[in-house]
C-alpha cells in the first residue's frame, strides 16, 4: 500500500486539477484497530467509516482499491521450520523435486481461504456504505534473494533459526496459492480481484529486483506499474481514489 501511495503521490503532482487520492492506513492510528467487539457484536472503527464516507460525499466519481492482507504468503512459506511440507501445484507445477511431508493441493487450498475469511467481514460493511466497485490489489510475489537480505539482518536470521530460508521455487508456489485463495474469496464477496502484472516477475517467478523494498513490501517501481494498471484498467481522469 506505501509503494502504491507514493506513485499515487507523483501522480497527483503531475495532475491535482483531475486526481486526489486519499490512503487509509487500517494499521495504523486513529484506523487501528478496523474492528471492535461491542456488546457481543463486530462494529467497524468509526474513524474509518467517517473519513471513507466524506470521501464518498466530496465527488461523484470517486474509485476504491483495496489491500486486504497481504503478507500471508510470506509467513506461511519463509522458513522449512522443524516439520517441513511441500504440495503439488496443479495450476503450474515447476518439476523440481518435493521435499517435506506431501500436502495435498486441496488443503493448502482450504486452510488459505479459511485464513482470507476476515475479508467478508470487510466486504460485509463496506456495502453497506457504498455498492461502488471494489477492487482487491495481490500483494507482489517474493523477494528472489531473501536468504542474503535476512543473513544481513541478525534479528531475522535468528527469527528463521538452524533451518534457513525456503527456496525461492516454494514461496512462489505457496504465493501462487495464497493469490488464488484470496482471488476465491474476494469473488464470493463481489470484489474484483487485480493480480500482480506478470512483468513484475522475474524469470523463476520471484519479483523484480528494481521493485524490491524489503522483504516483503516492493518499492514506488511496483507501485507505479500498479497505479499504471489502475488507471488503465479501472479508473477515469477526474476521479478520486
Amino acid at each position: 500500500m506505501h509503494a502504491v501511495t507514493r506513485a499515487w503521490r507523483e501522480e497527483e503532482a503531475k495532475r491535482p486539477e483531475s486526481i486526489r487520492y486519499t490512503a487509509m492506513c487500517l494499521l495504523d492510528p486513529p484506523y487501528n484497530p478496523a474492528f471492535t467487539d461491542e456488546g457481543g457484536a463486530r462494529r467497524p472503527n468509526r474513524a474509518w467509516v467517517a473519513d471513507l464516507r466524506d470521501i464518498l460525499n466530496s465527488a461523484d466519481d470517486v474509485s476504491l482499491f483495496l489491500f486486504l492482507g497481504g503478507s500471508e504468503a510470506f509467513r506461511w512459506g519463509l522458513t522449512p521450520g522443524p516439520c517441513p511440507f511441500d504440495f503439488v501445484d496443479p495450476h503450474q507445477d515447476d518439476g523440481l523435486p518435493l521435499n517435506g511431508q506431501i500436502i495435498p493441493y486441496e488443503l493448502i487450498m482450504k486452510f488459505s481461504r479459511q485464513m482470507f475469511r476476515f475479508v467478508d467481514e470487510f466486504a460485509k460493511f463496506l456495502r453497506f456504505l457504498t455498492n461502488l466497485k471494489l477492487v482487491q490489489i495481490n500483494a507482489p510475489p517474493p523477494v528472489r534473494d531473501l536468504p542474503a537480505m535476512i543473513a544481513a539482518e541478525p534479528e531475522w536470521s535468528q527469527r528463521v533459526g538452524d533451518f534457513g530460508v525456503s527456496p525461492l521455487s516454494f514461496r512462489t508456489k505457496m504465493w501462487r496459492a495464497a493469490s488464488r485463495a484470496l482471488e476465491d474469496v474476494c469473488t464470493e464477496n463481489g470484489i474484483a480481484f487485480m493480480g500482480c502484472p506478470p512483468a513484475a516477475s522475474d524469470p523463476r517467478g520471484g519479483l523484480r529486483d528494481d521493485m524490491v523494498g524489503d522483504f516483503v513490501h516492493a518499492n514506488v517501481v511496483w507501485g507505479r506499474m500498479i497505479v499504471q494498471r489502475l488507471m488503465d484498467q479501472n479508473l477515469h481522469l477526474g476521479e478520486r481514489v
